[in-house]
């Protein structure tokens, strides 16, 4: 992807700053000025944007978009061709130091000097750019391929590594819930993760200096160039973008999927008419440079054609973890329903499972298998599992000799960052203590002493630093934040923070506010004031106030992931069906919401899942009555609404949202 230099746009006198665009101008040797207006054009937003200043300059002219217009008559020296010889072309393309990669497109990878001749003669020569379909076939990976696209992510990013790994995770994500590819991650390459991995299909790497914020590859590429080139650039500010959505954009090319503004609609950036349409048109694409007349204003992320384009030639995706209604009654009996997108609903029911201990119970992933399970225990350290199957079999387990529960409460939580949720509880005078819980019926206990204790403000467990493992955290009203890493090892490590955001009057959480897969400390009051703070390793912290989003509706607020974009937004809504939403974004700005017609609240009460496994956040409520509803929040402020009845009522042990299995 093509990145933003505004300031060296600036030097060159231009009057208009495209807003956004991924382009930065560099410095190249001059070239004759005896080209036209349309093939500045073509240069400018279809091929290498270092030669995109000097031509502008050279030749007087404005840039609105990607659409030029002469600002004073052609200046003397242009003869009116638009011919230009290969080598005088393969001047201006933008060559990678270390890889001899040319780059065209902004973020398009052309592995040597015989695949630029051949793009020269299809796309230059004759007035177009890249293809991407080679011999007229398609440039896909194969049935069998798309299932194991292994990928490692670079050691060598240092200090962002933790954010790559996440931002990659975001991104995959998105794209196999739209089609049947699966991204896998294979973090145990990461120390060896260079071109020359050849235990991965492509590799995650660290560049700098490259006039792009990244850039990938397609399909059937050698493995030598099979990487994603992140330049250091794009850990700066992004205003709207996050490296999550960027990376959307690149997967898309390792997917095969080319420019969407290639396409004539678009009326400019043209490159070539070597491709097949997989859907109509769609100027908000991921795969859509909004410079070059998109519609798509704020992050990347997947529009619905994107998701049917993707659908069409990898087939629609399986296999997708979704969230079930879960209830269950305190002699043991189970039941679940899950909500379809068609209206319909299924039903389960399992007697013989385990009821609920005196402490309290809860559901999580006790295994790493990616399925939760039902989980209670008692005081005196007794820990119990049940595992509801969908063919209306059940496991139980139990533990003895596990810890009890500390006098500040406990929780389920990846403690150690292994993908397993773990028993958790503490003290007030700040010891700490973890049970394990295995499958095979064993157990493993830690106790620390000498950690934060809690705070007047209550306490949380959250990935405050992007590295994958949750931190205790708890902090004060007047701004003072603490937390505590507990590691496996039977060690730990106490942060303090002075200065950071106390407690707004309407309540706080920890939260993945701006994409980045760090959790920062939320809280807001009820004019609609809101408020972070970020909690860095080295002891600094930023704060940040956004004044003009939504308050407090009359039934509750929480944060989810509404959209679909790895971001949370803040949510609230009223008992007469209006929903309102903002988004909070680190250059300081917001964005509201307001959607009318939506449910209300049922008389069991609501919460936010991701009912149908599309990643993302839905209104969900219910009766008491076995009547479930669910509102849906389009970013275009539509919305829609579903209705289920004859699902399951409550049990009188409670209920939650339970990621059982997949669809």
């Amino acid at each position: 992807m093509q990145k933003t230099n505004q300031a060296q746009y600036e030097e060159s006198g231009l009057s208009a700053y495209p807003d956004p665009v991924f382009v930065q101008y560099r410095q190249i040797p001059t070239l004759r000025q005896r080209y036209r207006a349309d093939f500045l054009e073509r240069v400018c937003c279809m091929n290498i944007p270092s030669l995109c200043r000097r031509l502008f300059v050279a030749a007087a002219f404005t840039v609105t978009g990607c659409a030029l217009e002469s600002s004073s008559p052609e200046p003397d020296g242009l003869t009116g061709s638009t011919f230009m010889s290969f080598e005088e072309f393969e001047a201006t393309v933008y060559q990678e130091p270390a890889t001899g990669v040319y780059i065209v497109n902004g973020d398009t990878a052309l592995e040597d000097r015989k695949q630029l001749e051949t793009f020269y003669e299809h796309s230059v020569r004759n007035g177009a750019l890249i293809v991407n379909q080679w011999s007229g076939v398609d440039d896909r990976w194969s049935d069998t391929q798309k299932q194991n696209l292994t990928y490692c992510v670079s050691m060598n990013f240092g200090g962002n590594y933790n954010t790559v790994v996440s931002a990659m995770k975001v991104a995959a994500q998105a794209w196999q819930r739209a089609a049947n590819i699966q991204f896998v991650y294979r973090s145990d390459q990461d120390f060896s993760c260079t071109a020359a991995n050849a235990n991965v299909v492509f590799d995650v790497s660290p560049t700098s200096a490259q006039p792009y914020l990244a850039r990938a590859f397609f399909p059937n590429y050698s493995r030598a160039n099979r990487n994603i080139l992140i330049d250091s650039s794009s850990f700066g500010s992004l205003g709207s973008y996050t490296l999550a959505g960027i990376l959307r954009h690149e997967l898309g090319h390792t997917l095969g999927f080319r420019h969407e503004h290639t396409r004539p609609e678009a009326g400019v950036c043209f490159e070539d008419n070597n491709w097949r349409a997989l859907t109509p048109y769609d100027s908000a694409s991921v795969m859509h440079y909004p410079q070059c007349r998109g519609t798509n204003m704020g992050d990347l992320v997947l529009t619905q054609q994107d998701k049917d384009g993707a659908a069409a030639l990898y087939g629609a995706p399986v296999s997708l973890p979704f969230d079930l209604y879960y209830t269950h009654s305190t002699n043991g009996t189970h039941y679940t329903t899950q909500l379809n997108p068609n209206g319909s609903l299924q039903s389960w029911v399992w007697a013989g499972g385990h009821g609920l201990g005196n402490a309290g119970w809860g559901v999580g992933d006790l295994f790493g298998t990616g399925r939760a399970v039902y989980y209670t225990h008692s005081t005196n350290g007794l820990h119990y599992a049940t595992q509801l199957n969908s063919n209306g079999t059940l496991q139980n387990w139990s533990w003895a000799g596990g810890h009890g529960l500390g006098s500040a409460g406990w929780s389920l939580v990846d403690l150690f960052g292994t993908g397993r949720a773990i028993y958790y509880t503490h003290s007030t005078d700040g010891t700490h203590y973890a049970t394990q819980l295995n499958s095979n019926g064993t157990l493993q206990n830690w106790g620390w002493a000498g950690g934060h204790g809690l705070g007047n403000a209550g306490w949380s467990v959250g990935d405050l630093f992007g590295t994958g493992h949750p931190v205790y955290y708890t902090h004060s009203t007047d701004g003072t934040h603490y937390a505590t890493q507990l590691n496996a090892d039977g060690s730990l490590r106490n942060w303090m923070w002075q200065g950071g955001h106390g407690v707004g009057n309407a309540g706080w959480t920890l939260v993945d506010l701006f994409g980045t897969g760090r959790a920062v400390y939320y809280t807001h009051s009820t004019d609609g004031t809101h408020y972070a703070t970020q909690l860095n390793a080295d002891g600094s912290l930023q704060n940040w106030m956004w004044r003009g989003g939504h308050g407090l509706g009359d039934a509750g607020w929480s944060v989810g992931d509404l959209f679909g974009t790895g971001r949370a937004v803040y949510y609230t809504h009223s008992t007469n069906g209006m929903h309102y939403a903002t988004q909070l974004n680190a250059n300081g700005s917001l964005q509201n919401w307001t959607w009318g017609g939506g449910h209300g609240l049922g008389n069991a009460s609501w919460s936010l899942g991701d009912l149908f496994g599309t990643g993302r956040a839905i209104y969900y409520t219910h009766g008491t009555d076995g009547t479930h509803y669910a509102t849906q929040f389009n970013p275009n402020g539509t919305l829609q609404n579903w209705t289920w009845s004859g699902g399951h009522g409550v049990a009188d042990g409670g209920w939650t949202m339970l990621r059982a299995w997949s669809r």
